[in-house]
């Protein structure tokens, strides 16, 4: 009897410890927080809370930008969402969004064909393969779509590896992985490789021309 309430024992902690390591690019702290930088200036703050829960893994995201001319608010973007993952694949997203006074609901669920999307860009089925465009996992970038995480539209794009690069973090020197997305989304984006592949940080262009960064806090 003791024997076999061992094996028990052993066996739930040998599938904790693998369902725990399935999830790639989640820290070891369960967050992560940015400022938002627009030119050199901060502009507003991102963050990713991490919570597992048996198989599934809660992402939790909050975004708050706010871009000011003369302290006058010009612009501003409110972004949270919440994903459900198991393993490398999504099984429900949520997403409220106020892009500068327009609302934007998004809700993508687990379907027996895939995953059912609807949000700014209507109705539509895509396969339980294609992962949102949150940009915090880095197992996402095997694949060459992406769901939008405000319109739920269907985004191509290229992901290459560009090398092994040591970046600073926090004023220290930290080794990260660095990948660049090209396509309908472009991003420069670095995991740290001593952090279980964590987004580090990202860079990328926006349509008014300004480099936009996200700076680990």
């Amino acid at each position: 009897m003791l024997r076999v309430l061992a094996n028990l024992v052993f066996a739930l902690i040998i599938s904790t410890s693998v369902a725990a390591e399935s999830f790639v690019s989640v820290p070891k702290s369960g967050v992560l927080d940015y400022t938002v930088m627009r030119n050199g200036d901060p502009i507003g703050n991102f963050a990713f809370r991490f919570r597992r829960d048996g198989a599934n893994l809660e992402v939790a995201i909050d975004s708050k930008i706010e871009y000011r001319l003369f302290y006058i608010r010009v612009y501003h973007h409110f972004h949270k969402s919440t994903e459900v993952w198991r393993g490398k694949r999504l099984i429900s997203m949520k997403s409220v969004t106020d892009d500068n006074g327009e609302e934007k609901i998004l809700d993508v669920s687990e379907s027996d064909s895939g995953l059912d999307v609807e949000g700014p860009k209507g109705q539509k089925q895509v396969g339980a393969e294609i992962p949102p465009a949150s940009f915090w996992n880095v197992a996402a970038l095997e694949s060459p779509q992406m769901i939008g995480t405000i319109s739920g539209g269907i985004e191509t794009i290229d992901a290459e590896f560009i090398g092994d690069e040591t970046i600073e973090i926090k004023g220290r020197p930290v080794k990260t992985k660095h990948y660049r997305m090209t396509g309908d989304i472009k991003r420069d984006l670095w995991f740290n490789t001593e952090e279980n592949l964590a987004l580090a940080h990202l860079r990328f262009e926006a349509r008014d021309g300004s480099t936009i960064e996200y700076v680990m806090k």
